[in-house]
């Protein structure tokens, strides 16, 4: 769970709301009715369709959620995601149409929980934390398919296109005993969809524009999507250096996407077919301190996958499925001060899972085993793979009220050996409105490509004799909802980390990885959303949490990890005075965060305060315009790398 060096690169809701005060989240027990997983998001979770308990909450997001309080799909006892002990957040495709987001990284902004680490404005490099975790501790998926960079071990987040997306989960707390490694702070999966059939134009600040289109025909088994987007900005918006403001420069990017998809009814199941296309160049500034007005970087990526699901609605539901993702990158400094002047790189990565689900009223389970393969070939070590195998299997039990649920996977890698993971929860609900749950469960998260083979160098070298980093988590809630829709919950957490992947120098200056630090994460998270009179309604959440490095003989031993807030807050209204308007207005707060491992220099906490108001003039167009840092707040997420002041968005939206 620590902090690894970066190598460059009821009315329920009145009674509870006063109890717990603001420091409140946003999730819910899953009580109500439910939702059929489709089959790509039943090959992603090697679960049966499921009898998944859905409710619906009111989210702290800020600018990037739709004016009328949007509904959140809180999902409990969710067979995909650990079971009935876990919730998992499920932000639906009216959220996110309503977004304007075209990358996670953007979706992800003022989430309950989720603390995002950007390099500067829309298109720099955007990683994210959940429950004290590194962006390597957390696992993206699409459909199922791993999306972590082998090379670097983490993901960005920008670089992840909404294309086609239906709705995406966010699943917190330890994953492994289900999907393996990088699974330690959770796992995010974005589950592609029916068609949404749509026409978009945005204008916005800093030469911001959009285009995006999506089209569709069918329904169920039986249909086929398209869509495209592009996305332009210059960012030069102004920053401030020792006292001079100047315009930042070498941030613009271009961006462009295309997705295809086909579902065939094949004998009494289904057969899908995908396709995920994504280029962009952008600029790459640099620090303030110490800028690149002339770095460039190049992307492109091409996702392959095939669904088999050939006994949909029998007892035993088996699904094979088979992706393949080729990704590059170029990245080109003609004034590089440190290394090449160009870096290569090429990531091949395919998977192979089969899994069957079994689904009998109050006993479900499911089995499955897969095979991936992972190749990089860079400019700096050469060409690298490697291959896991593993096998997984997950029940859950309903015993009256009390739901019993475990879960445990192996997995054999060739390139750190083998590693067992389990997961247990148990749930009780009382009084039909009231649920008590708990999981524990071990995970994981493996060296990358260039914690092991770093060239060697005056200044730098891997180690290929690294071993994976290993958590214990936890975590007990007690969630709340009524029938009015009202919602509340509260969950305490902590996690051990155990072999820190640490890059630290040694004799005569050189920085190298080892498996020295160990970590210790508590905290509380909280949620609560209620409907108000007059068409409001409001949503608060809080996370308090504590990374401290507790590595025996360390110098920073007792110390919070770098970057790592105390506190994440959030509040957002909602009003809907006509049934053509709707508005919201969003504060976030983020706490100060630990600027060196001493904690002897901090980054200043820092509220942001959003609002969005949108006009449907007919029954198919609707016409938003937000605004987002409305007080123009100065700060950075990263040392030296100003965000922006005040931005404005307007979009056209059009259903097809």
């Amino acid at each position: 769970m620590g902090r690894k060096s970066r190598v460059r690169r009821v009315s329920v809701a009145g009674t509870i709301a006063a109890a717990l005060g603001p420091v409140l989240l946003l999730s819910g027990p899953g009580l109500a009715a439910t939702t059929p997983a489709s089959a790509a998001t039943r090959a992603a979770a090697a679960g049966p369709p499921a009898r998944a308990s859905v409710t619906t909450v009111a989210t702290g997001s800020a600018a990037r959620l739709p004016l009328k309080l949007p509904e959140l799909e809180v999902v409990g006892s969710h067979p995909r995601f650990g079971g009935a002990s876990g919730d998992t957040v499920v932000i639906t495709h009216r959220q996110i149409a309503a977004s304007g987001a075209s990358n996670l990284g953007d979706l992800l902004e003022g989430q309950p929980g989720i603390s995002l680490v950007r390099y500067g404005a829309a298109g720099s490099l955007v990683t994210a934390s959940l429950r004290g975790s590194t962006g390597e501790g957390i696992l993206i998926l699409r459909d199922g398919v791993r999306l972590n960079d082998p090379q670097t071990g983490t993901t960005d987040l920008f670089g992840v296109s909404l294309l086609g997306v239906d709705h995406v989960e966010i699943r917190e707390g330890g994953a492994s005993a289900r999907y393996g490694q990088d699974a330690i702070g959770g796992v995010i999966n974005l589950v592609s969809g029916p068609p949404h059939p749509s026409l978009s134009l945005g204008l916005g600040s800093y030469g911001a524009e959009r285009l995006q289109v999506e089209i569709g025909h069918g329904e169920g088994d039986d249909r086929e999507e398209a869509a495209i987007e592009a996305e332009a900005a210059t960012n030069a918006f102004p920053e401030i250096y020792r006292g001079a403001q100047e315009l930042r420069a070498n941030a613009q990017y271009h961006e462009a996407g295309a997705w295809l998809s086909r579902t065939l009814p094949v004998a009494s199941g289904s057969l899908t077919a995908q396709f995920l296309y994504g280029s962009d160049q952008r600029g790459v500034p640099g620090p303030i301190n110490q800028p690149s007005p002339e770095a460039q970087q190049r992307d492109e990526s091409l996702l392959g996958s095939v669904v088999f699901a050939p006994l949909a609605g029998a007892i035993i539901q088996p699904v094979l499925s088979l992706s393949h993702r080729h990704a590059t990158l170029d990245y080109d400094d003609p004034q590089a001060a440190y290394g090449p002047p160009e870096t290569l790189g090429t990531v091949e990565s395919t998977q192979f899972h089969a899994t069957a689900g079994y689904d009998r009223g109050a006993h479900d389970a499911s089995v499955g085993l897969g095979l991936t393969r992972e190749a990089d070939t860079a400019s700096g070590f050469g060409f690298r793979s490697d291959y896991d195998g593993s096998v997984f299997g997950t029940d859950s039990y309903r015993l009256g009220h009390t739901v019993l649920s475990g879960g445990l996977r192996a997995d054999d890698d060739t390139r750190w050996g083998a590693s067992l993971n389990p997961h247990v929860g148990v749930s009780h609900v009382f009084f039909s409105w009231l649920r008590l749950r708990g999981q524990a469960g071990h995970s994981f998260h493996p060296p990358s490509f260039n914690d092991l083979y770093w060239p060697k160098s005056a200044d730098a070298a891997g180690n290929p004799d690294l071993h994976p980093e290993q958590a214990t988590t936890g975590d007990v809630g007690l969630d709340a909802a009524d029938r009015s829709g009202d919602r509340a919950a509260l969950t305490a957490f902590v996690a051990a980390g155990q072999g820190t992947i640490v890059w630290a120098p040694g004799a005569g200056g050189q920085w190298s990885p080892s498996n020295v630090g160990q970590t210790w994460t508590q905290g509380l998270e909280g949620h609560v959303s209620a409907s108000l009179p007059a068409s409001t309604s409001i949503s608060l959440h809080g996370t308090w949490q504590a990374v401290t490095d507790v590595t025996p003989g360390d110098s920073s031993k007792g110390m919070i990890l770098p970057y790592q807030p105390s506190l994440l807050a959030g509040a957002t209204a909602g009003w809907q005075p006509l049934r053509q308007v709707q508005g919201t207005i969003t504060l976030d707060y983020t706490g100060q965060r630990p600027d060196t491992a001493a904690n002897t220099e901090y980054l200043p906490a820092f509220s942001l305060l959003s609002a969005r108001v949108a006009y449907a003039p007919t029954s198919s167009d609707t016409l938003a315009i937000e605004g987002q840092n409305l007080l123009n707040t100065y700060y950075v997420l990263e040392p030296y790398y100003p965000m922006p002041g005040l931005t404005i968005w307007t979009t056209w939206t059009r259903r097809l």
